[in-house]
């Protein structure tokens, strides 16, 4: 299923499906799930099995790994990257 995050979490998230984190959504803790776009805050590591997409307000502290990365400009990703093809 996919999941909209507008407040804050604290602690893991798995999500079968897309996460959609707004802007004014926190999370705090390492994040697994199918895509992801993300306009909030997110201090952890993601691994998604297909795309991620930073939008312009977002801001990432923790490693990525994902199939497919799209960065908008203006959003702040500190962190380590890896893209992986099956």
């Amino acid at each position: 299923h996919d999941l909209r995050v507008e407040g804050m979490v604290r602690g893991a998230v798995t999500v079968g499906g897309t996460l959609v984190l707004s802007v004014t959504g926190s999370i705090e803790g390492d994040v697994a799930c199918r895509s992801a776009a993300l306009a909030g805050r997110l201090l952890g590591n993601i691994v998604a099995q297909e795309k991620v997409v930073l939008e312009e307000k977002s801001v990432v502290q923790g490693d990525l790994r994902a199939r497919d990365l799209v960065i908008q400009e203006g959003a702040l990703f500190q962190g380590n990257c890896a893209m992986e093809r099956e």
